[in-house]
């Protein structure tokens, strides 16, 4: 009998420490925990980015560390402080939980290659990453982590890595024209989100592949477009001002992608989901937000469309208004990312993440911030990006 028939086969694995053959049992029932290396991968692409004689001298330093959740929750404790304290705004915030998240899962990916397990601890890594973003913290940040040779030496390697990536993708993109004259949005300089439009995406090939429907100034529809806003404002609940305030997340908070971030987190530690799976999910999910958000605020700054309260100026907004177009919404946009991807990997809680995510987007109408077409169009373009993102996910893990 072949052993193809007994219920094992040969998968070989190419990277830049060669290729390796490893027997990996058929999965008839789908019943077997994914781990970093998944099924139908043949190519180990992280590996590639990574200088090989520098991972081999990692490979030499021993470590009794293990890497777990609760470290992992610790620096999640430590880069929403920051944020509140720092009263970061969604595309500030949303660059910074990414690099973290990013940083996190190739330092766990490059140890378990390296040592057959997820070895060291994510003291170091995410240590240098925050201290990057926020200097004046550093002190405080690397007081009292636990460290070792092997955490150093493949943190530094991760860390400069990620600064290559940090510096090619902020300054990679033409931004936007822009667009002056009475029908269109003006705000106060320096316009927030306006430099986010230079960032090169994560994951998506150009934010030109994520279509919404054109918008034109003095198009009729807007007219009515803000009664609709008027009306809903007008009539606001209790709970739904609750709703507003909740999601708004402005400065002073972990902002709408660090809700979701906590929103999974906690989904995901309820439900005891293993370190390995843990870790990819985290990565997606804030790769799909952050390029949501790159891909919202061009667009925004595509149309230069103007908030209803300065087309109609006896409109008292809940919350105050952001510093940027309206059209498309930021929070459909995250939101809808989000709930796309959280919905592909855990499909058995769909209805909860679309409803949360219809709840952040229609708080901005109900709160008089943004016109309905601005949040459903919002939510169209982040489903679309956390569509691809799952795609992507599942097509080269």
């Amino acid at each position: 009998m072949s052993i193809y028939r007994q219920g094992i086969f040969f998968i070989r694995l190419k990277g830049d420490f060669g290729e390796l053959e490893i027997i990996t049992p058929r999965d008839r029932q789908s019943t077997f925990e994914p781990q970093l290396i998944r099924k139908n991968q043949t190519r180990i692409t992280e590996f590639d980015q990574y200088d090989t004689t520098e991972l081999n001298e990692v490979k030499k330093l021993n470590t009794s560390l293990l890497l777990d959740k609760v470290n992992l929750f610790k620096w999640d404790n430590e880069v929403f402080t920051l944020v509140r304290i720092a009263k970061l705004q969604d595309a500030d915030a949303s660059y910074i939980y990414t690099n973290l998240y990013v940083a996190q899962y190739d330092f766990a990916l490059l140890s378990e290659k390296l040592t057959g397990k997820f070895s060291g601890t994510f003291d170091s890594i995410s240590s240098l990453v925050l201290c990057k973003f926020f200097p004046n913290s550093c002190q405080i940040l690397t007081k009292n982590i636990d460290q070792d040779p092997f955490s150093e030496k493949l943190s530094s390697i991760v860390m400069n890595h990620l600064n290559v990536k940090h510096n090619t993708k902020l300054i990679a993109n033409k931004p936007p024209k822009v667009l002056d004259g009475p029908n269109h949005w003006k705000g106060k300089i320096p316009y927030y989100g306006y430099d986010k439009t230079k960032q090169i995406p994560w994951i998506i090939n150009s934010v030109s592949d994520i279509s919404i429907l054109p918008a034109a100034p003095n198009d009729n529809n807007w007219k009515q477009q803000l009664e609709i806003s008027k009306a809903a404002l007008a009539k606001i609940t209790e709970a739904q001002k609750k709703s507003v305030a909740y999601w708004a997340g402005g400065p002073g908070t972990i902002t709408p992608p660090g809700i979701w971030l906590e929103k999974a987190n906690q989904y995901m530690q309820k439900r005891n989901i293993p370190l390995a799976t843990f870790i990819r999910i985290r990565f997606a999910l804030a790769i799909a937000i952050d390029d949501a958000v790159i891909s919202v605020f061009t667009k925004k700054y595509t149309y230069w469309i103007k908030r209803p309260n300065m087309v109609d100026t006896s409109i008292n907004t809940i919350m105050p208004t952001p510093n940027h177009p309206s059209y498309p919404a930021g929070h459909g946009a995250i939101s809808g990312a989000a709930a796309s991807v959280l919905t592909c990997l855990f499909p058995e809680n769909a209805n909860e993440w679309q409803s949360a995510a219809n709840e952040a987007t229609e708080s901005r109408v109900w709160g008089g911030i943004h016109y309905p077409i601005d949040t459903e169009q919002g939510l169209k373009l982040g489903n679309k990006v956390g569509n691809i993102v799952c795609h992507w996910l599942n097509e080269n893990d």
